[in-house]
């Protein structure tokens, strides 16, 4: 059947598996079958060759395995590819991981990885989506300084083991991810990445978060930061119009900050302090609160947010950041606390997810004990909001709890 197909025809179905495939944000996963689906259609026959050959977007994702002794491999690839793609824009996934090697040099044990590292910095004016971690180990290889112009990149996340001191001249960067020693920020930084509206930060203490944040704090939509705050930081005035997600390792920059259509937070419930009240009042938009880490009740007590209506334990992938290392533990006394205190009135949906631990002996009787009371007052004070969806995800809870769950969601008495 396929002889018959016309080639524009051929073209489509071509495209559906090798097409143009940014990389999934935040989802650094290899793509085997991916990587090689241009490799293979081309060498199903002469017809199939010519046809992938003249498209240059067939060959355009550059994504490579984390083993260095695989990706020392792919270098015959990448240069296959580069042939090929012309000046197409490129896709880049390159998450080199070197642990095992210590500090060694790497140029005579792995030339072909070293070589393969160099030539993806070289393409940075082509990338369109790119993922890259490297290694101290191969830090002459790639310089985490872009000054280039980037045209083409919508989405980048850098992981390197040095200070970042130039951000790319970027134009269409929409999310920038950054894991560093630190990043310098000049007064036209704010300039070279205008379209700027998802950031995230990963370090720890890390030199420059403060200045970054501001110099970015008009545009940004969503902002992550799993950063502990340096022990000697004044106070910052920080201030972002736009701000609608939030996502904190350390609350404590809440203290400073003033974000009047925030409607999502996520925090390390551990890490609250009594000093956030003085910013609560000005997160009454705030519908989704999202908590990890060790949950006590005390630590709910204090986030008296007075519109939540939903309640999250894990990082939903509809929201435009991620935490890598997101996890919970909830005390078994949380649901009973919270019920006690009349909190969050408006709370309409709990979701529990798979990252986290439950005490297995009292938390299903915890949470149907305040399942039935929530929705009881309900019945008795319609300005509490009644319970609608409850989600438990997580592993070690009995079958017959989201049964349970669904009886008193749903029973007339609830």
């Amino acid at each position: 059947m396929a002889p018959s197909l016309a080639d524009d025809v051929l073209l489509m179905i071509f495209d559906q598996i090798a097409g143009p495939t940014p990389i999934p944000w935040l989802d650094c996963v290899y793509q085997h079958e991916r990587a090689f689906a241009p490799f293979m259609l081309a060498s199903v026959c002469k017809r199939w060759r010519n046809i992938m050959r003249s498209s240059s977007g067939f060959w355009a994702y550059l994504g490579f395995p984390n083993d260095a002794r695989k990706c020392d491999q792919h270098l015959g690839r990448l240069h296959i590819q580069l042939g090929l793609s012309n000046s197409t824009p490129v896709d880049v996934l390159l998450m080199v991981d070197l642990d095992k090697f210590g500090h060694e040099d790497l140029t005579s044990l792995f030339p072909g990885l070293v070589e393969l590292v160099s030539t993806i910095r070289r393409l940075a004016p082509r990338w369109r989506s790119a993922a890259v971690r490297i290694p101290i180990q191969l830090k002459t290889a790639f310089n985490s300084d872009i000054e280039e112009e980037c045209p083409y990149l919508t989405s980048l996340a850098l992981n390197v083991r040095t200070g970042v001191r130039c951000l790319p001249l970027a134009s269409a960067l929409s999310r920038l991810y950054l894991q560093c020693d630190g990043v310098r920020v000049f007064n036209d930084t704010a300039t070279r990445l205008p379209s700027l509206t998802s950031l995230g930060i990963y370090g720890r203490e890390l030199d420059g978060v403060i200045d970054l944040c501001r110099a970015f704090s008009g545009q940004l939509i969503d902002l992550s930061i799993v950063d502990d705050l340096p022990a000697d930081m004044s106070p910052q005035r920080l201030v972002f119009p736009k701000l609608c997600s939030l996502a904190l390792d350390d609350p404590g920059y809440l203290a400073h900050l003033q974000a009047p259509l925030l409607r999502v937070i996520a925090t390390k419930a551990a890490n609250l302090r009594q000093d956030l009240c003085s910013m609560l009042p000005s997160c009454a938009s705030v519908a989704h609160l999202i908590l990890y880490g060790r949950i006590k009740p005390a630590d709910c007590l204090k986030l008296q947010l007075p519109n939540v209506s939903c309640l999250s334990f894990h990082a939903p992938k509809e929201i435009g950041w991620t935490i890598p290392y997101l996890s919970y533990e909830i005390d078994s006394n949380v649901f009973l606390e919270v019920y006690s205190a009349r909190m969050w009135p408006q709370l309409q949906r709990i979701v529990i997810g798979r990252t986290g631990s439950l005490p297995q002996s009292l938390m299903p009787n915890a949470l149907l004990a305040f399942i039935a009371n929530r929705n009881a007052t309900h019945s008795s004070n319609p300005s509490v909001a009644k319970l609608l969806e409850v989600v438990v995800d997580c592993e070690g809870m009995p079958d017959s709890l989201n049964d349970d769950i669904a009886h008193l969601l749903y029973s007339k008495a609830g």
